[in-house]
């Protein structure tokens, strides 16, 4: 099966309370449902075990290589990665345990886990209490803490704030670590919950922020040709060669795009997003606001070979730096 999250025996490795999630697959999940019920319905019940790795000679004589280890899952023996023997594997019911503790600190509800290719990037979804508006009352978002775990050597674990447009499940991955990135640990040590409980003093925070940089890019107004000239560095980047084959200046491509003329599939997509995609365009006029939902819903929603591959982009993937890049663009341009 192409898609991301894991199914063994035809069953999806994956469980969720409330709406079905945006691929229509996995265990739906009562709305008290605790955080070993979640943990068993999305397969997650099980550990890493370390185990020797050797090297068989021509003669069948096994020799113990004592530099690398293997991680296996204890269920099916599955193996995870190869490793040196100081990595320290997380295991599942460590989250699953920090998860229960976030919510018993700051409301939080553990409502989606599951796991990615073949089990190796387990995922915990957690709603927060808290919710925000943007421009009219009906515009809602609610937010996210987003959990997710490596069992392959060299891969960090990450903690990431995501929110979501309400009335069409956009999301987007928000950056509240100090280095302006989401927050990871190193994959050489055990992850310190305690330390990403302190990185979580800045999540309400960056909410609020949020909340006013969606604002001001409501404030910034911009015709068909601004929307156009202001996307094609980033879905339609011209060389200036390519522009010396076209005998066309910059201007005159720009203005070739507004009227829809030789516009690439990306390009496309985000106008067509822009303009028909739920909640999209206020009234006649567009606004950055609309630019950047018209973004957010062509990379969960449109691009992509299946669902779930496309939000597994877009919470780890490329697109997710291309919302960014939207909005830091947009908010720009409102300063």
């Amino acid at each position: 099966m192409a898609h991301e999250i894991e199914i063994i025996g035809n069953v999806a490795q994956f469980a969720y309370i409330g709406e079905t999630p945006w691929h229509g697959l996995g265990q739906v999940m009562p709305p008290d449902a605790n955080v070993e019920e979640m943990q068993k319905a999305a397969g997650l019940d099980w550990k890493i075990q370390t185990k020797p790795l050797y090297f068989i000679n021509d003669e069948g004589v096994a020799t113990p290589i004592e530099e690398r280890v293997v991680q296996v899952r204890d269920r099916d023996q599955k193996v995870m990665t190869v490793s040196s023997p100081a990595w320290v594997p997380p295991q599942n019911a460590d989250f699953f345990e920090y998860a229960r503790d976030l919510a018993s600190k700051s409301g939080a509800r553990l409502t989606v886990a599951g796991s990615l290719r073949d089990g190796k990037t387990p995922f915990a979804l957690l709603t927060l209490g808290k919710t925000f508006y943007v421009g009219r009352v009906q515009d809602q978002f609610r937010n996210h803490l987003l959990l997710s775990w490596s069992h392959v050597a060299g891969r960090a674990n990450r903690m990431k704030l995501v929110n979501e447009r309400v009335v069409c499940a956009n999301t987007e991955a928000i950056a509240f670590a100090e280095d302006g990135a989401d927050y990871r640990q190193t994959h050489s040590r055990a992850f310190d919950f305690s330390a990403a409980d302190k990185a979580l003093g800045l999540v309400m925070q960056t909410i609020d922020k949020q909340e006013q940089d969606l604002d001001k890019i409501l404030r910034v107004n911009m015709n068909h040709f601004d929307v156009v000239k202001f996307l094609q560095p980033l879905l339609q980047p011209m060389t200036p060669e390519a522009l010396e084959e076209a005998k066309l200046d910059e201007h005159k491509l720009l203005l070739q795009l507004a009227n829809g003329t030789g516009l690439n599939t990306a390009m496309a997509g985000v106008l067509n997003s822009i303009e028909k995609a739920p909640g999209g365009v206020w009234g006649d006029a567009q606004t950055g606001y609309s630019v950047y939902n018209g973004v957010t819903h062509y990379v969960d929603h449109v691009v992509g070979k299946n669902r779930d591959a496309r939000l597994t982009s877009a919470w780890f993937g490329d697109r997710a730096a291309l919302k960014t890049q939207v909005k830091q663009g947009l908010l720009e341009m409102a300063s």
